[in-house]
C-alpha cells in the first residue's frame, strides 16, 4: 500500500469533536450507539474528497453542516507512515465551506504550509489534486542545469509525499458505499448488537483477510464481536450530549503495525 495511517486528530467534525486514533493493522472500535460509526464514515467520504479535488461537490451532495453544532471550523491533522498532513475547514457563509489552512511536514525536515491563512484566500479545495496531479517523475527534466538541480530535488521529494498522501486518501473504502477494489484503509460496520457465532465468525475472517492488504477500521456495536480480537486492538466509543469520545480498555495500549 502506498503508506499508513499512523495518527487521525480530528477537531470539530459532527460527534467526533475531538479525537485522536491511532490505529495499527486492525482497529475496533465498540460503539453500542452507533453515533461515531455514521461520523466516521462521513470522515472517510469527506477525506476521500479532499484527495480527489472533489470537496465542494461532495459537500453539496451530503448536505447539512459537516460540523460540530455551533461550530465554524474542522481540523484534519493526519500522521501517513513517517509525514504528517492537515487541513483546516472553515465556514465562510451560511452553508459554505473553505480549506484555510493545509500543512505537510516531511520527516526530512522539509514543511510546506500549502494554505497560509495570514497570507492565502480561503480556497475550494485542498492542494492534494493540484500539486499532485499524477506520480512524479523520478528523474530531473533534460538539460536542468546543475544550479536547478536542487530546487527540482526539493520540489520533487514534496510532490512526490503528497502523491503518497493522496494516493492513501484515495483509497480510504467504507464497505458498501464505496468502489470495493483493494483500497488503503477499509472501514467496515456491524451494527448488530447481538449476531450469532457464524456471523462473528464471518466477520472475523473478512476483516482477517482484508488486513493482509489493507488497515481496517471495525466499527461493532457488539461486545461479543470485540471479544473475538486482540483487546490491544479494540477500543470503546462513549458519546454524551452529541460528543464522541475513546477509550482504551484497562491495561492494553495500541499495538503497532
Amino acid at each position: 500500500m502506498p503508506t499508513d495511517l499512523t495518527r487521525l486528530r480530528v477537531s470539530g467534525f459532527r460527534s467526533l469533536r475531538e479525537v485522536e486514533l491511532r490505529p495499527g493493522a486492525i482497529c475496533v472500535l465498540v460503539d453500542t450507539e452507533g453515533t461515531a460509526t455514521r461520523d466516521f464514515v462521513h470522515l472517510f467520504e469527506l477525506l476521500r474528497a479532499l484527495a480527489e479535488g472533489q470537496l465542494q461537490r461532495h459537500l453539496r451532495e451530503a448536505g447539512g453542516s459537516p460540523a460540530a453544532p455551533g461550530g465554524e471550523s474542522i481540523r484534519l491533522q493526519l500522521g501517513l507512515r513517517t509525514d504528517d498532513y492537515g487541513v483546516e475547514l472553515r465556514r465562510t457563509g451560511t452553508d459554505t465551506w473553505r480549506v484555510c489552512w493545509e500543512l505537510a511536514d516531511l520527516l526530512v525536515g522539509l514543511s510546506a504550509l500549502l494554505v497560509d491563512p495570514d497570507l492565502d484566500a480561503p480556497r475550494e479545495e485542498s492542494s492534494l489534486a493540484e500539486l499532485a496531479p499524477q506520480e512524479p517523475s523520478r528523474d530531473p527534466p533534460a538539460g536542468t542545469s546543475t544550479d536547478d538541480l536542487e530546487r527540482w530535488y526539493v520540489g520533487n521529494v514534496l510532490e512526490s509525499v503528497l502523491w503518497e498522501m493522496r494516493c492513501f486518501l484515495r483509497g480510504v473504502r467504507v464497505e458498501g458505499r464505496t468502489p470495493q477494489d483493494v483500497g488503503t484503509l477499509v472501514l467496515f460496520q456491524a451494527p448488530d448488537a447481538d449476531p450469532p457465532p457464524a456471523a462473528i465468525w464471518d466477520t472475523v475472517q473478512r476483516v482477517r483477510e482484508t488486513s493482509r492488504h489493507a488497515q481496517v477500521l471495525l466499527c461493532t456495536a457488539s461486545e461479543s464481536l470485540a471479544e473475538a480480537f486482540d483487546p490491544r486492538e479494540v477500543l470503546r466509543v462513549t458519546t454524551h450530549d452529541g460528543s464522541s469520545r475513546l477509550e482504551l480498555p484497562p491495561d492494553a495500549s495500541p499495538r503497532p503495525r
